[in-house]
């Protein structure tokens, strides 16, 4: 069965899968030790229309990848435009186009809310967003790691 992205108000029963992913994925912060609540922030997107708003990555019933489009990431708020965040594929699924398709999938979903500008920061994933057409701004020191930032013009990409 393809792998098909959906806004995750149209999935909420994955919840669960995509918080053990990024609890997983980013233990410092979503681990049982860390600050983050990942169920609350996906909770929180699981909407539509408007920021936040979520999105997964679906193989079957599994949540193999998601994203989410907020108004602020790495303490960097809305004068900055809307944000990335969350980009997370299963290791199982990775290297599959996945995580390009949930870049895509979030260019348009911004493009649809009208948002002017789009960013992201990775510090693993900066051929990932080139693929996607995304331009390099200043990297930005977060959280002790030097982080790229990227960003788009979503009515020009979309």
């Amino acid at each position: 069965m393809p792998t098909t992205i959906c806004l995750l108000a149209d999935r909420p029963e994955l919840i669960g899968q995509i918080a053990a992913g990024y609890a997983a994925w980013s233990p410092a912060w979503y681990g049982q030790d860390g600050a983050g609540d990942a169920r609350a922030d996906l909770e929180a997107r699981a909407r539509r229309g408007r920021i936040p708003v979520g999105l997964v990555a679906v193989d079957g019933d599994e949540a193999v990848g998601a994203a989410a489009l907020a108004g602020e990431s790495m303490s960097r708020g809305a004068e900055f435009g809307a944000w990335l965040v969350g980009l997370w594929v299963a290791p199982g699924h990775r290297r599959r186009g996945v995580g390009l398709g949930l870049i895509e999938a979030a260019v348009r979903q911004a493009a649809d809310l009208g948002v002017a500008e789009l960013r992201a920061g990775t510090v693993a994933a900066a051929g990932l967003f080139e693929r996607a057409g995304w331009s390099r701004q200043e990297p930005i020191l977060h959280e002790g790691r030097i982080t790229q930032v990227y960003a788009i013009r979503p009515d020009a990409a979309a």
